[in-house]
């Protein structure tokens, strides 16, 4: 099944390629075949074939002249396309046929990568090559994506032909089923321009960015960086998690609007009203300080937002209580993973035993959260509650 974006645009979806594969007993040729059906002449197929594909004529003949009854050729004899297989069934090369098999094709390249995920051919059983999802959306619903293949059952006689007598007994294959994202293509493309862009000027360890709808909360982008093509896996040494959702941190100032809205619903908060920043005492810890330590005198609340003010957040805890702030970081589902459906996905850690951390959460320090997390808390605000 295919992954497709909100508007039906493909994210991710099965293609067809071609692998090459040579027989080589002399059994699957029919008594009297004007043609036969396995390799005859392996000196001469090697030459020919190695102006085909990356391989040393040494190194085909070899495979050959194995003792076995079908021989592959490696990566070189994978992935052709249709075009290629015409070419090569040209020659008429006896022996030389062609297997078809399904890959795993992802047209946009880096986008939306580590939200994708990718999926590949399972080699654990060479009978039977499926893809598997390995991690993102490819793995987290796998069970939806994935097809069930089809079979025929029969008697035939040792060429294959089917016997007269025989009634064939076919079970219909069935498709995976198409999987729709709330991701927008043309957005996450504006993202990810904008992460290239910053990427290249500062160079960041590890940068996140999300796009939600300020009205439903539905994810319109997710993009990080360091990133990988899912079509070649490159890069995805770098990072093979997704950050956005597995990873905690400290989201420090940019959660200030978490007790800033909690104190607007329990009434103690007035824009006008003043107080002295600069420090909060915490009783039995040190001190709470704003970023420049000093602050800048008696100021409003409203000036404090403005300047990031951690003393203005303290005090706002301090005016509705330590417990009921606490609710509220229920209320906003901190602490809980969000269910978004992907694998190993993290709940960040309120700390809140120590009368310090209870006040340090409201700037963002001890506790942590996912981006995730955060943007999810975000259309409560834009959405007016």
């Amino acid at each position: 099944g295919s992954i497709l974006d909100r508007n039906g645009e493909p994210l991710a979806q099965d293609t067809v390629t071609y692998k090459l594969v040579a027989i080589l007993d002399p059994s699957v040729t029919p008594e009297n075949a004007e043609t036969p059906k396995h390799v005859v002449d392996p000196e001469k197929t090697a030459d020919v074939l190695s102006q085909y594909i990356d391989m040393e004529k040494s190194e085909i003949y070899s495979i050959l002249t194995k003792d076995a009854f079908q021989v592959e050729f490696g990566k070189a004899g994978r992935d052709f396309s249709y075009e290629q297989k015409k070419q090569i069934d040209a020659l008429k090369l006896p022996g030389i046929t062609f297997v078809r098999e399904s890959k795993r094709s992802y047209p946009n390249g880096i986008l939306a990568s580590h939200l994708i995920g990718f999926a590949s051919l399972n080699q654990e059983d060479p009978k039977n090559h499926k893809l598997v999802g390995q991690m993102g959306i490819e793995a987290s619903l796998n069970e939806y994506l994935e097809g069930k293949n089809g079979k025929i059952k029969y008697e035939s006689d040792r060429w294959g032909i089917i016997l007269p007598t025989s009634g064939a007994v076919v079970d219909e294959p069935e498709n995976g089923h198409e999987v729709y994202l709330t991701i927008d293509r043309k957005i996450q493309t504006f993202l990810e321009e904008a992460m290239n862009e910053v990427n290249l000027e500062y160079e960041p360890v590890e940068m996140m960015g999300l796009v939600a709808d300020a009205k439903t909360g539905a994810i319109l982008a997710m993009a990080q960086r360091p990133t990988f093509n899912p079509n070649t896996r490159e890069g995805i040494e770098e990072n093979w998690q997704n950050i956005i959702v597995e990873t905690a941190y400290e989201p420090g100032s940019t959660f200030k609007f978490v007790p800033i809205a909690a104190a607007i619903e329990e009434g103690v908060f007035n824009e006008n009203e003043k107080y002295l920043s600069g420090q909060f005492k915490v009783e039995g810890s040190k001190p709470i300080y704003d970023h420049n330590d000093d602050g800048w005198g008696e100021i409003t609340y409203a000036e404090g937002i403005q300047r990031s003010s951690n003393v203005a957040m303290a005090n706002l805890v301090k005016k509705m209580g330590t417990d009921t702030f606490r609710n509220y970081l229920d209320y906003f589902k901190f602490g809980m993973p969000t269910g978004i459906g992907l694998a190993d996905e993290a709940s960040g850690v309120i700390q809140y035993r120590w009368p310090r951390d209870q006040y340090a959460t409201s700037y963002g320090q001890g506790t942590s959260a996912t981006a995730l997390q955060m943007i999810q808390t975000m259309p409560a605000i834009t959405n007016e509650g």
